[in-house]
């Protein structure tokens, strides 16, 4: 997060209020000045590990939450986005039930700053020559959840890239195996 108050309080509550126990949530702010500071830290006992400092963006802090992070399933949450309830108790149960898989894309509902629904991006496969030549195919990245082992495939984000960094990230992890979900909307 870095100066996105606005909408930090609801991605914190709706990751918090998953009911899946084995969460582990870490909060990477860059050194906000817009009062987020004080809304983590209402949050402080219910966060694993929380930072504010500056960055270098946020490739570099979502690489710093995976580097730090103990879990078998890994994610990022802008804070502008958030999960639907449930979200994480059908991804724990997917994963658990399918040991082979090393991602898993659901559904994402694309919402306004006022929370209206303006678009939907539906699961799909992770499609290398769709990726490539279209720049089509990209999932929502909220939606996106990994394996800690795709690291050692794939490696982290490029801390270079700040915008792109996730249809990048797709591009190197489409060549592994993958399935995808359509989760709760």
């Amino acid at each position: 997060s870095y100066n996105q108050g606005q909408f930090l309080r609801r991605a914190i509550d709706s990751v918090i209020s998953q009911s899946h126990g084995k969460l582990e949530y870490l909060v990477f702010d860059g050194g906000s000045t817009d009062g987020s500071l004080e809304i983590i830290r209402e949050y402080a006992d219910r966060i694993s590990f929380w930072t504010s400092k500056p960055d270098l963006g946020q490739s570099d802090a979502i690489n710093q939450g995976w580097r730090r992070s103990n879990g078998e399933v890994i994610s990022w949450l802008n804070s502008d986005d958030y999960l639907l309830s449930g979200t994480l108790e059908i991804v724990a149960h997917e994963f658990q039930a399918n040991p082979s898989w090393v991602a898993l894309v659901g559904s994402c509902l694309i919402v306004n700053a006022d929370g209206k629904i303006t678009g939907h991006k539906y699961a799909r496969a992770f499609d290398l020559p769709r990726l490539i030549t279209t720049s089509g195919g990209v999932p929502g990245q909220p939606a996106v959840f990994l394996r800690r082992c795709v690291m050692d495939d794939v490696g982290y984000l490029d801390t270079h890239l700040h915008y792109t960094m996730d249809w990048e990230y797709w591009i190197r992890l489409a060549p592994v195996s993958y399935t995808h979900l359509t989760l709760p909307t």
